[in-house]
C-alpha cells in the first residue's frame, strides 16, 4: 500500500540531492538491479512534480530511507559529540551537522521509519534541537535546587522560566539527550522543591557546585556561568 508522504521544502530539495547522488553511484555500477533503479528515478521523478506530497509504493519508501540513513552515517562520524557537555562548544559545522541529522530524522518519522537503539544518538524519537533548547532554559533559569551533603553537591535542579523542571544526580553523567525539562503545575513544582536541600540563584549554585568533583558537575558549572 502506497504511503502519503508531505514534505517541507527543504526535506524534499535534500531527498533529491541524495537520489542524485545514489543514481550516480548505480551508473558506476554494473551490478545493481533494474528495480533499484527505477524505483530511485520514480521517487525522484514524483518529488520534483509534487506541489505538498507525495505517494511513495513500500519499495520507494526503501529507497528513500536507505538514501536518508547512509547519509547520517556519514554526520555522525562527522560529528564526533559524545555528551551533553559537548553540546556546550560545538563549532559552526557540528551545529550544521545536528541540524541536518534533526532533518533526517523528521523525514525518516515521516515514512515511518522508527528504528530505537540503545544508543541515544540513534534513536529516531528524540532531537538534537529539542536538547539545545532544553540546554538554553536551563542556562536562563533563576532558580536552582540544590542537595548537598556537609562538602559536596550530589544532586541539582532547575525550575525554568517556563515554570519546567529538570532534575539531576551528579553520580552519573548526562548523555547527548538526558537533558529534559517537564511542565509541571505551581503545586508539583513546590513539592519538588521542598526535595531539594535548598532553593537559591545561580550565582550561588555556581559557588556551591566548585568543589563537587563529580564528572557531571563540569556540564553544570558551565550551564551555571
Amino acid at each position: 500500500m502506497a504511503r502519503k508522504v508531505t514534505f517541507t521544502p527543504d526535506e524534499k530539495l535534500w531527498l533529491i540531492h541524495l537520489l542524485d547522488n545514489r543514481l550516480l553511484q548505480h551508473s558506476h555500477s554494473q551490478w545493481v538491479p533494474e528495480k533499484v533503479v527505477n524505483a530511485t528515478k520514480n521517487v525522484r521523478s514524483k518529488l520534483l512534480e509534487a506541489i505538498t506530497f507525495v505517494y511513495l509504493s513500500p519499495y520507494e519508501n526503501a529507497v528513500s530511507t536507505g538514501c536518508i540513513n547512509e547519509q547520517l552515517e556519514v554526520f555522525y562520524k562527522g560529528l564526533n559529540i559524545n555528551e551533553a557537555y559537548d553540546l556546550l562548544n560545538m563549532t559552526a559545522e557540528q551545529k550544521y551537522l545536528t541540524e541536518k541529522i534533526d532533518l533526517g530524522k523528521d523525514m525518516l518519522y515521516k515514512l515511518g521509519y522508527n528504528r530505537n537503539t540503545r544508543f541515544p544518538e540513534y534513536d529516531y524519537r528524540v532531537r538534537y534541537r529539542d536538547t539545545l533548547s532544553a540546554i538554553d532554559k536551563l542556562k536562563n533559569a533563576e532558580q536552582v535546587c540544590i542537595s548537598k551533603t556537609s562538602d559536596q553537591v550530589y544532586k541539582i535542579g532547575f525550575v525554568t522560566q517556563q515554570q519546567e523542571i529538570f532534575s539531576w544526580d551528579l553520580y552519573y553523567n548526562p548523555s547527548l539527550h538526558d537533558v529534559r525539562t517537564f511542565a509541571k503545575t505551581p503545586e508539583q513544582i513546590k513539592a519538588i522543591k521542598k526535595s531539594f536541600t535548598l532553593v537559591t540563584n545561580r550565582v550561588n549554585a555556581a559557588t556551591l557546585l566548585e568543589s563537587s568533583d563529580y564528572q557531571s558537575s563540569r556540564f553544570f558549572k558551565a550551564v551555571l556561568n
